[in-house]
């Protein structure tokens, strides 16, 4: 990811102790996680008094399994088979990229 800044790509993210990291391999990365909306629990006294998102402590809760979002109407389609696989018990499958994979 990056931002403009006077007309130049600026890295949005930097990671101490790799020189561009902005341009190496993933595999030589950390490892990252994305927050995907699954499940978000938040304390009121974050919103009301501290007017937080997220609080100033965010644990994790890892997903191992592949879940389907619904962001878009075009997702929707891909939610009902998924939903229709399971009431058959059809084998599982993982969509990326628009692609289906046997899981």
């Amino acid at each position: 990811m990056w931002r403009i800044e006077d007309g130049y790509l600026r890295p949005l993210v930097t990671v101490a102790g790799v020189t561009e990291s902005y341009c190496a391999p993933r595999q030589s990365l950390p490892d990252v996680w994305w927050q995907n909306g699954y499940v978000d629990i938040i304390r009121p006294r974050s919103i009301l008094e501290l007017g937080l998102m997220c609080g100033r402590t965010v644990l994790p809760f890892v997903v191992d399994e592949p879940i389907l979002e619904i962001d878009y109407a075009e997702s929707l389609p891909l939610v009902e088979e998924a939903l229709a696989r399971l009431k058959t018990d059809a084998p599982r499958q993982e969509v990326k990229d628009g692609k289906r994979f046997p899981v």
